[in-house]
């Protein structure tokens, strides 16, 4: 099991769109995985943004649905040029 971070930098014109789409995502992945991410901005950068997804189980189908639900709500559209959406996933570290 690991978490899934993704993060990405918003057109600051796109802002708007971006967090009805992230809303609409957010809202889907937990409908279809039991998941329940979270959205957040940086502080200093507030167009730099990220997704927070605790407990996922497989990640490459995760981040497989993750990638379809990001174009299909239009987020991808909501970037800045020649920006894509990262992802990274972590696992807790166990003893050594």
């Amino acid at each position: 099991m690991s978490d899934c971070y993704i993060y990405y930098r918003v057109a600051p014109d796109r802002q708007a769109d971006a967090r009805a789409a992230v809303r609409s995502m957010l809202a889907e992945v937990e409908a279809a995985t039991g998941i329940r991410g979270h959205a957040h901005c940086k502080t200093i950068e507030p167009m730099l943004w990220m997704e927070v997804y605790p407990g996922v189980v497989n990640g490459e189908v995760f981040v497989s649905l993750l990638a379809e639900l990001s174009s299909r709500h239009g987020l991808d559209a909501c970037l800045e040029a020649n920006q894509r959406r990262h992802v990274e996933q972590f696992v807790t570290l166990g003893p050594s």
